[in-house]
């Protein structure tokens, strides 16, 4: 990672650097986080829960922070689980629309609740429109 502040805002994200930050993110935290692969959500909706077992060996409900990265059309937005209060925050810099996938979140979330055998948590969701960064690269939050 040296020398990756000079040039953070010079090239368009891409999967490998979000997945590396989300890594040194939640292995410098003390925290209980857990980040979830580019991929992860893709993979989920394709081949749905049992397909996808293998991606939440550890029990994510157990952290206290859970983040998903999220990729459409050339934007990055990133969905945060506050596991203690139950809320689900969508961080993004452009008007699209992550409903979506903050349902299809929220319906793993229930999942996962009804397999490790709790009654299953109303979530809460709230967005968060961030700043525009100054580049003409404004492909991340």
């Amino acid at each position: 990672m040296a020398g990756f502040g000079t040039t953070f805002y010079t090239y368009k994200y891409n999967e490998n650097m979000i997945n590396k930050y989300l890594d040194l993110i939640t292995t410098q935290s003390t925290l209980k986080i857990h980040a979830f692969n580019v991929d992860f959500l893709d993979k989920y909706l394709n081949d749905g829960m049992r397909e996808t077992r293998v991606w939440t060996k550890i029990p994510v409900l157990n952290t206290k922070i859970i983040l998903f990265p999220i990729h459409i059309k050339e934007e990055w937005a990133l969905i945060v689980i506050f596991t203690k209060i139950k809320t689900i925050a969508c961080y993004y810099n452009k008007n699209l629309n992550y409903e979506f996938e903050m349902a299809v979140i929220k319906k793993f979330l229930i999942s996962r609740q009804t397999i490790i055998g709790h009654h299953p948590s109303k979530w809460k969701s709230i967005y968060f429109h961030i700043p525009i960064q100054s580049s003409s690269h404004n492909s991340g939050p």
